[in-house]
């Protein structure tokens, strides 16, 4: 159960005294101060040096974090996973002739049997660039849209890009991504 062993990395990493009092302590609802058999604590993580690497303390920190960053991406192969990730990055700059702003997201949602979606947006005011895709994918195969406009100079571009089908297959591919999702 992936579930199971996200929650034994959490528990092991959150609970017990940390080395401190127990009314200090994050518990799972145990007598304060008690650990469950398995349970042991990293002399390092209490330890000064251990922020420096020295007797494991964080050393061992990041190698639980691996171990469930693993477990995460198993998890996420499996065939009855949904996953949704966004990113988002803005930059501002009031340099020079005023304010200037950068903004672009990025999003993906995928379902079990390769299905994916993908939306990516751009807003630039230093170029008047505003621009979004939407990608809808199954598998190796995609349909891609994309708008584009630019405001300073009027622009405008709609192109869709069909990534191993052709442009007939169109239809029944959107047909086929709405059934599936």
């Amino acid at each position: 159960d992936p579930f199971a062993i996200h929650r034994q990395h959490m528990n092991r990493m959150l609970s017990g005294s940390f080395g401190f009092g127990p009314l200090l302590g994050i518990t799972d609802g145990t007598t304060p101060g008690a650990r469950q058999a398995g349970r042991r604590m990293q002399a390092g993580a209490v330890s000064p040096f251990g922020m420096l690497g020295m007797a494991g303390g964080f050393i061992d920190m990041f190698g639980m974090m691996n171990d469930m960053i693993g477990n995460m991406e198993h998890m996420t192969s499996g065939a009855n996973c949904q996953t949704f990730t966004s990113s988002t990055v803005i930059s501002y700059s009031n340099l020079g002739d005023g304010p200037k702003v950068y903004q672009e997201t990025s999003e993906m949602r995928s379902a079990p049997g390769g299905i994916r979606e993908t939306r990516r947006t751009v807003r630039d005011s230093d170029s008047g660039l505003e621009q979004m895709s939407i990608g809808h994918h199954i598998r190796e195969r995609a349909h891609i849209m994309q708008r584009s406009r630019n405001h300073r100079t009027g622009d405008q571009e709609e192109r869709q890009d069909y990534i191993n089908m052709d442009e007939s297959d169109a239809a029944a591919f959107d047909d086929e991504w709405r059934r599936e999702t």
